[in-house]
């Protein structure tokens, strides 16, 4: 269940911010199918993946996962 709301919460942070697959693959130093894996397939990233996408966007490592609705 987490891995869904994951992957659904990274998909819908990215599109707020107007921002494509690869260059959010960029920022997280991984290749854009890697990335893509996260949105579409349900992967759960690991926890330093995680852990750069909160701290890019500002946003709390458990709203990220689907923990919580709190951003911060």
């Amino acid at each position: 269940m987490v891995n869904i709301i994951n992957s659904l919460r990274m998909r819908d942070i990215r599109k707020d911010n107007d921002m494509t697959q690869d260059e959010i693959a960029k920022i997280l130093n991984i290749k854009k199918d890697k990335y893509s894996k996260y949105e579409n397939s349900g992967t759960l990233p690991s926890l330093e993946i995680i852990y750069n996408f909160s701290k890019y966007f500002e946003l709390n490592i458990d709203y990220v996962l689907g923990l919580t609705n709190k951003r911060l």
